[in-house]
Formats: C-alpha cells, sequence, structure tokens
C-alpha cells in the first residue's frame, strides 16, 4: 500500500512539473494559422460542392486576396491549388473505396460535365477516373 502511494506521488508530482513546463513553453496560435486551420477545415466540409476561392474567404470573412497571402505564408501555395487537391484526394478516395461510377463521381463534385470531370481529374493525375479505379 505505501509502495503504491509512493508511486502515485511520484507520477503526481512528475505530471506537475511536466505540465508546468509545457505550459511556458506553449506559443499562441497567431490570427493568420488560425484563419488557416479554419480554411482546411472548411475543404474537408465544402470541397464536393464549392471550388471558387471567393467562396472560402466569404466564409472567413476575408478578402480573396488576404487568403492568397495566408496560404502562401502558409504553405507556400495558392488556395485554389489547395482546394483542388483536396478535390482530387475525395475523388481517389471515393473511386478506390466505392463503386461509385464516374457519372456519379462528377455530379457530386459539381461539375458541368463528365468530361470535364475527367479532364480535372486527368491533368492532376495523370489517370482518367476509370484507370485510376482500376489501380
Amino acid at each position: 500500500m505505501m509502495l503504491r502511494n509512493h508511486m502515485q506521488n511520484f507520477f503526481i508530482g512528475l505530471e506537475s512539473i511536466v505540465v508546468s513546463e509545457s505550459r511556458s513553453q506553449i506559443q499562441p496560435i497567431s490570427s493568420t494559422r488560425r484563419l488557416f486551420n479554419r480554411f482546411c477545415s472548411l475543404l474537408v466540409e465544402h470541397c464536393h460542392s464549392r471550388h471558387d476561392v471567393k467562396f472560402y474567404a466569404e466564409k472567413l470573412c476575408i478578402t480573396p486576396y488576404y487568403l492568397s497571402r495566408i496560404t502562401a505564408r502558409t504553405i507556400g501555395v495558392t488556395p485554389k491549388e489547395l482546394i483542388e487537391r483536396q478535390i482530387i484526394l475525395e475523388m481517389k478516395r471515393l473511386l478506390t473505396t466505392t463503386d461509385i461510377s464516374v457519372k456519379e463521381l462528377a455530379v457530386l463534385f459539381h461539375f458541368d460535365t463528365v468530361s470535364y470531370m475527367a479532364r480535372f481529374f486527368r491533368r492532376h493525375t495523370g489517370f482518367t477516373p476509370n484507370e485510376y479505379s482500376k489501380l
């Protein structure tokens, strides 16, 4: 019983040291980084239906230009590139994990035509959606 109490006291003391040291080293997240993180969350949520930078900028209550500056400073690419990357990642996921047809994929992602969606996919991956689903 005494050994157990000593071990508990040891770990409680160790925790208080670790917590107090980590609190002093925690850096507050900048407003730019918070906006970028929010942009990424919005991308995951809306990539199926919204492909325009203006939509995401409005959701963040900033201008498209400022969103471009944020993404350039944070990871060095444009918001449009991030939107397209997210769309391609989602398409790849659906093509490999479901039996979704190319037509259904075009409708799901709000492309005007199946051929436009297929060209978009091929430009980013080097494969047509049908070829990619068979890999």
